[in-house]
């Protein structure tokens, strides 16, 4: 008996750490932008306009932007990245699921197309959450010289749009890749995972000393 009671704490201890590192998981969707579809057109460059649904899951607000492939440059993450000046200077957005007063991290990598200006600048909303960023350009094609930006913002919906949108003009702005948002509020804890591991390691090490015992 003793020694079942411990095999069902082990399992829901694990069963809510899993369901923790869901909740903790990235809430954006095609964040490193691989997943995209008609736009128009040039050879390694795709431009997307206002209205366009091409970029799964991500609306273009104003401007455009272009899909650009590792083709052209050397993307952060995958094969894909955006350069947020198009034709002209161009914003994405997506909506997301978020728990009112929770505090959420986004997270994103950031470069600049290397014809664009000597620095490229790209403002950041969510929710009451405003941050810009800049890049100084002195990269090549082949070594775009990525870089990992973060912010911060509380949700004061149960729906919140993202919204990166370039702040430099021209054809050739800032780049952007491998975005993500998680919900780092202390009303969600996640447990470290070591720490689970040792906690799971002792409940097993109690269970085995239950049956020496009883034999």
């Amino acid at each position: 008996m003793g020694n079942r009671i411990i095999l069902k704490i082990c399992i829901l201890t694990y069963s809510l750490f899993f369901s923790q590192l869901a909740n903790a998981g990235n809430l954006i969707q095609n964040g490193s932008f691989e997943t995209y579809s008609g736009g128009v057109s040039y050879g390694n460059v795709i431009e997307y306009y206002p209205g366009d649904t091409g970029i799964s899951h991500w609306n273009v607000v104003s401007g455009s932007v272009e899909i650009i492939t590792s083709q052209y440059w050397q993307p952060e993450n995958g094969n894909i990245s955006v350069d947020m000046d198009g034709i002209s200077q161009g914003a994405i957005s997506q909506a997301f699921t978020t728990n009112i007063g929770d505090q959420y991290n986004v997270d994103f990598y950031m470069a600049s197309n290397p014809a664009a200006p000597s620095q490229v600048n790209l403002q950041v909303t969510a929710a009451s959450g405003l941050e810009n960023f800049s890049f100084t350009n002195n990269q090549t094609y082949s070594s775009m010289g990525w870089l990992e930006k973060d912010f911060s913002f509380t949700a004061t919906s149960t729906t919140t749009t993202l919204e990166f949108a370039s702040e430099t003009s021209g054809a050739s702005g800032p780049a952007l890749d491998n975005v993500s948002v998680t919900d780092i509020s202390a009303s969600n804890p996640v447990p470290e995972p070591a720490t689970m591991i040792l906690f799971g390691a002792g409940l097993v090490g109690l269970a085995g000393l239950a049956r020496r015992k009883k034999a």
